[in-house]
């Protein structure tokens, strides 16, 4: 995914919300977790925070899986708290 032509892409929840979607349209249990996760949200886009239990639960269902990000320095959002949170991510509950 690249963000120069998008200003919408320009922050990173739109990563996240972007690895969430591929991996619902690739694999039926991602979908599923996606729906469960969406119930009752009354049709508002997830938070930064939902994405990311999102993505965690999916990627341990799913098991093993590369997820790459080009371009992210050029997101408009560069709080450092995200930066570190990528890496701090843990998989394991």
């Amino acid at each position: 995914m690249s963000v120069h032509d998008d200003e919408d892409k320009k922050n990173p929840s739109s990563v996240l919300r972007s690895w969430v979607a591929q991996l619902s349209q690739q694999r039926i249990d991602a979908f599923k977790e996606v729906q469960r996760a969406q119930e009752r949200k009354e049709n508002r886009k997830p938070t930064e925070a939902e994405l990311w239990r999102m993505l965690k639960a999916i990627l341990l269902k799913i098991g093993r899986c590369f997820l790459v990000v080009d371009d992210l320095d050029d997101c408009i959002d560069q709080d450092p708290f995200r930066r570190g949170y990528v890496s701090t991510c843990s998989l394991r509950e």
